[in-house]
């Protein structure tokens, strides 16, 4: 069924007399939408998920920026709910538990971002960085931030190759010679 009204900028809607709030919120799809219903304290989103979110599709994907889901993340933050669905995994109710729960998970996305820029600036190579960025052991006590699907190296690997492309600084590998003549 094609949809019969579209957005690019937040949106709000009364629905069977309950207010609602749409705002594109990019996430795996860059069509995804975070719902508020501020009457409820409800928010429906497809950027807090049971585990850490993949930025690396290993099927292979267009990259997946986190500052992006930084972004979004925040806004749901800022939103207070009471209730948090996501699209995958169980809800998270109750205010305290959703801040603590999605602050978290925002703090664990933004320490793999920050670490793996830091390590960039200081010269380190793609293997580097893989042994220099490690989440702390804390993270795995919480089912929102446990490495299961998205792993830390793996985010390392795809955010360095989304700020600094696949050349490694050997020019040799800019030329490089046709398999079968090596």
């Amino acid at each position: 069924m094609e949809p019969n009204k579209t957005f690019t900028e937040p949106l709000s809607v009364q629905i069977a007399g309950l207010q609602v709030h749409m705002s594109p919120a990019p996430s795996d799809a860059d069509d995804s939408i975070t719902i508020w219903f501020p009457d409820l304290g409800v928010c429906v989103n497809n950027l807090i998920w049971p585990v850490l979110f993949n930025v690396f599709a290993i099927r292979g994907e267009e990259y997946r920026d986190p500052r992006i889901l930084l972004s979004g993340i925040d806004y749901i933050l800022s939103l207070s709910p009471e209730v948090v669905i996501g699209t995958h995994g169980p809800p998270i109710v109750g205010a305290e538990l959703a801040k603590t729960e999605i602050t978290r998970y925002r703090d664990r996305i933004q320490f793999l971002w920050d670490q793996t820029v830091r390590g960039i600036n200081k010269g380190m190579d793609l293997e580097q960085l893989t042994q220099f960025v490690q989440l702390p052991r804390s993270e795995e006590e919480s089912y929102l931030t446990r490495q299961f699907y998205g792993l830390a190296e793996h985010h390392v690997r795809q955010i360095h190759n989304g700020l600094r492309g696949w050349f490694d600084g050997n020019p040799a590998k800019l030329f490089p010679d046709n398999p079968s003549a090596r």
